[in-house]
């Protein structure tokens, strides 16, 4: 939508019927419905694809910023097409005969090819559009616009929603603001449910199928995390210090652990401060092992495309005791909080560095700032580990249904154990050297 368009418009306007400017102004719609009655009501479902697709935009979050595709469209995109069919619809209510093809029949004599540039660059940029245009009917546009209009019904829903128990709004204020946009998106979905029989009821069908597979996920992972609430054990309950070294807590009896060359590096799902990461736990206690140098990296995702560098990373020391003047570090062992936007890539084939430049900035702070000179040999420890070798441990937790479990819990928890071993594993999904990845298995009841 450029420069060309604007000028068919004011060609359009001036020369053939400039009053179509009066459809910006709501008496005449309300006129339309109340002269045409039902049929006037049955042809709203007929237009809702003349205002949508900002929610196509969206759908691209990660190449653009919410701010971004706000702007855009109000500010470029929703004036370019208002104004486009003003013009075009001006030009139809002096020769009908161009509806059977408004865009091109109503352009300029030797206006044509630009406007075919300009028709492609469109279709590329909604080249999905294109290829189901390419193979439906009528009935695809019909189930699209149900579709539309019945998420902006449900936008407006649940946004009254938040307002109320979020935002906490006086319900003097929401209410009013409710009733216009809810008449609103009423009205045209009423009249695209009546093209339900025509076409519409496809996408229905496919978004109660998504909705039930999206319901038994979620069931399915808080069932899950139910189950690995009692892996949530504080580090003084698991480990402990034994002539300063890490010692692996047996009931009454401390087993000593062994040292492994190299920096481990264990992905934590937690993320606490105090607690002990599970696959850390199961590797203690099937190697009775422990790397020289070991980080636990805890990746904590954020509703934001991107977060700056000196706000991302929280580097701390493990204790065996939380706090107070009991606790002690254990030696060589960090916590590291990376805080993450869905457009960061943190998990890349260079993490190895990443977590070594981290720590070692985090132990020159601590030694200038007047700690112990014991950082200096955290320091060597460190560089030493990482020379060594660097390892990445991540946690293959396999979920076991209980044999008590009635059928019907059962056949849900199935289902969704089905779906999870159909997706894709944590060694496929990590962007590292793969002959440095080791997964330590366990089985957990549901």
């Amino acid at each position: 939508m450029g420069k060309t368009d604007l000028s068919f418009l004011f060609q359009n306007l001036v020369m053939y019927d400039s009053s179509v400017l009066k459809a910006f102004s709501p008496y005449f719609a309300g006129s339309f419905l109340m002269r045409n009655g039902k049929d006037g009501w049955l042809q709203l479902g007929g237009i809702l694809l003349a205002f949508t697709g900002v929610e196509t935009l969206f759908a691209d979050l990660g190449a653009f910023s919410q701010r971004a595709i706000r702007i855009s469209w109000l500010c470029f995109v929703y004036p370019c097409l208002l104004l486009s069919y003003i013009g075009q619809g001006a030009y139809i209510s002096r020769v009908p005969s161009a509806y059977a093809n408004p865009f091109y029949l109503t352009v300029p004599p030797g206006m044509l090819y630009p406007s075919l540039v300009v028709a492609i660059l469109a279709c590329i940029v909604a080249s999905q559009a294109v290829v189901t245009g390419s193979f439906q009917t009528t009935a695809l546009g019909e189930a699209y616009g149900a579709c539309v209009i019945l998420v902006s019904f449900l936008t407006t829903c649940m946004v009254t929603v938040v307002a109320l128990i979020v935002w906490r709004l006086p319900i003097y204020v929401v209410l009013p603001v409710f009733l216009i946009f809810a008449l609103w998106d009423g009205m045209f979905l009423s009249a695209a449910l009546s093209k339900v029989p025509h076409g519409a009821w496809f996408t229905l069908v496919i978004a109660v199928v998504l909705t039930c597979i999206f319901v038994l996920w979620r069931y399915g992972k808080e069932e899950q995390w139910k189950a690995e609430e009692s892996d949530n054990t504080p580090l003084s309950k698991t480990t402990a210090l034994k002539e300063n070294k890490l010692a692996l807590r047996n009931g009454s009896e401390n087993s000593a652990i062994a040292t492994i060359n190299g920096l481990g590096i264990f992905f934590d799902k937690s993320g606490s401060s105090s607690n002990t990461p599970t696959v850390f736990l199961h590797f203690l206690q099937k190697f009775s092992a422990a790397p020289e140098v070991t980080v636990f990296l805890h990746l904590r995702p954020l509703s934001m495309p991107i977060v700056a560098p000196d706000e991302r990373y929280a580097v701390s020391r493990c204790y065996t005791y939380g706090a107070g003047p009991n606790k002690q570090a254990i030696p060589n062992c960090y916590r590291l909080i990376v805080r993450h936007g869905y457009t960061d890539e943190i998990v890349t084939p260079d993490l190895g560095i990443l977590v070594l430049d981290l720590v070692r900035s985090f132990l020159t702070s601590q030694k200038n700032s007047g700690a112990p000179e014991s950082n200096i040999e955290r320091l060597d420890a460190l560089h030493r580990a990482w020379k060594s070798q660097v390892i990445y441990i991540v946690g293959k937790e396999q979920l076991k249904i209980p044999a008590k479990t009635n059928i019907v819990r059962r056949f849900f928890l199935w289902a969704f154990l089905w779906m999870r071993d159909a997706s894709r594993t944590k060694v496929q999904h990590l962007n590292v050297e793969t002959d440095r990845v080791v997964e330590v298995g366990f089985v957990k009841e549901m």
